[in-house]
């Protein structure tokens, strides 16, 4: 092994940095295909980035266990801006909402706990559908949201007292230039001030 070194160093040095060994090009597959490297991804906005992380991974549509299984006929609410398609209804109304207000909450179907609307379904088509067994309080006791349909029975007969925290979510000065009780609501609460 030391004769081939000794040979190699010989060689190395006396061969010319012009000679065939170092001017001609490569043979062809003499290398191994590497793959190309991945680049970083782009440099964001600190919105961009907070978007990215409270925006859910993309689920397998295959999986039964994610299909939606409430689905609202008739909207509850309306709003001003019409939303946009590619984010979920939550997300636009967290950042449309100023913080600080609180979002009108009810007592559960046991009347132990009180609960929010789950908004993703409560408007018109195609913001009308909701996977309930996902749609949770994010705080403990995390508790199912509520799917309400004003055209369904359940919902009818509540009294007019029952909505009022709605009521007053959507009279507040700083909610009322972004959603608007639907005209279901509307004839659900015939006492309210709507404007």
């Amino acid at each position: 092994m030391s004769q081939y070194d000794v040979t190699f160093a010989i060689r190395w040095y006396q061969t010319s940095p012009h000679g065939a060994s170092w001017t001609n090009p490569t043979p062809p597959g003499h290398f191994p295909a590497m793959p190309s490297p991945r680049l970083p991804p782009p440099l964001e906005s600190p919105s961009a980035s907070k978007k990215a992380r409270t925006q859910p991974a993309p689920q397998s549509r295959n999986n039964t266990s994610l299909a939606k299984d409430f689905v609202c006929l008739t909207p509850l609410l309306e709003t001003i801006l019409p939303l946009n398609m590619a984010i979920p209804v939550s997300t636009q109304l967290i950042e449309r909402i100023p913080k600080g207000i609180p979002y009108p909450k009810f007592p559960d179907a046991s009347g132990t706990c009180l609960t929010t609307i789950c908004f993703r379904s409560a408007f018109a088509s195609p913001q009308n559908c909701c996977t309930t067994s996902l749609c949770k309080e994010r705080r403990p006791p995390r508790q199912t949201r509520l799917h309400v349909d004003p055209s369904q029975p359940e919902w009818k007969s509540k009294p007019e007292s029952y909505w009022a925290p709605l009521v007053t979510f959507l009279v507040d000065p700083r909610v009322s230039p972004i959603l608007r009780p639907s005209p279901a609501l509307k004839a659900l609460t015939p006492s309210a001030n709507w404007t």
